[in-house]
Formats: C-alpha cells, sequence, structure tokens
C-alpha cells in the first residue's frame, strides 16, 4: 500500500484553514476589519513559515478527518510531519522560542484541545508557559502582541 504524500493535500488543507478555520479567529481582538492583528500578522506568517504552515496542515487535516473528508492515515502523516517539526524546531536554543515556536505551539495547544488527548495538551501547555518564561513574560512576545493575545486564549 502506498501511502499519500503529505504535500499532495497542502494547498487543499491551507484554503480550507483560511476559508473555514480562520474565520473563528479572525476577531480575536474584537476587530474585524481587514488590518487587525490576525489579519495583519497571523495569515502572512502562517502561509510563509514552513513550521507554522504545517501545523495549521495538521490542525486543519484534523478537522477535516472529524468531518470525514480526509482519511486518518492524511491525518497521522500531518501530525507526524508537524511534531517532528516542532521537535526540531524547539531542540535548538536559538529557536526554541522564536514567533515560529510560539506561534506553531499555541496553535497545537488549540488542535489538541479540540482533536487530542489530555495528556497531549497538558503536555503542550506546560511547554508553551515554559517558552514563555524563557522569552522574558507575556510583555516580551512579538507580533504587536498578537503572540500574547493568542496565548491568553
Amino acid at each position: 500500500m502506498r501511502l499519500p504524500c503529505a504535500h499532495t493535500c497542502a494547498t487543499p488543507l491551507t484554503a480550507t484553514d483560511l476559508q473555514l478555520m480562520s474565520r473563528f479567529k479572525a476577531s480575536l481582538d474584537g476587530s474585524p476589519r481587514p488590518n487587525n492583528r490576525f489579519m495583519k500578522h497571523w495569515i502572512p506568517y502562517s502561509i510563509q513559515d514552513p513550521l507554522v504552515l504545517h501545523v495549521i496542515l495538521c490542525s486543519t487535516a484534523s478537522f477535516l478527518n472529524e468531518t470525514g473528508r480526509v482519511p486518518k492515515v492524511m491525518l497521522l502523516i500531518h501530525r507526524t510531519n508537524a511534531m517532528r517539526m516542532i521537535n526540531e524546531h524547539i531542540s535548538d536554543p536559538r529557536r526554541c522560542t522564536d514567533d515560529s515556536a510560539m506561534l506553531a505551539v499555541a496553535q497545537s495547544i488549540l488542535t489538541s484541545w479540540y482533536w487530542g488527548s489530555t495528556a497531549e495538551l497538558r503536555t503542550h501547555m506546560v511547554g508553551f508557559k515554559r517558552m514563555i518564561e524563557m522569552r522574558g513574560g507575556m510583555q516580551s512576545l512579538g507580533m504587536e502582541g498578537y503572540t500574547s493575545k493568542i496565548s491568553l486564549m
């Protein structure tokens, strides 16, 4: 049996995230305008940063698997790739608390909240709390405060 390549679904999953999943985050700051922090920071970053993009693909695949539109094997491929990429990224002392790492783990928390186990959720939350401490607290998070807004969710 040949497994489907994770990159095969990248474009449809990204489109699904932008069209469907993003609606729920678009007004985090109470500002549905196109220039809100979500539109200004998250959308461009999530498309351009490979780590964050793969974590979003995993989140979207989780949703689509639950609705029966993506097979379990595809979800597992995306999940494995996302976790491998996060682990590689946070194992590098120079990158372990950069914006990519912070946003990837924050998105992983949301994914775990909806589609993961309690143990997985706790692990991500403990790690994220430690990352915030290492970065110097909430006031030291980047993207004009967007990362701290995500952290408070």
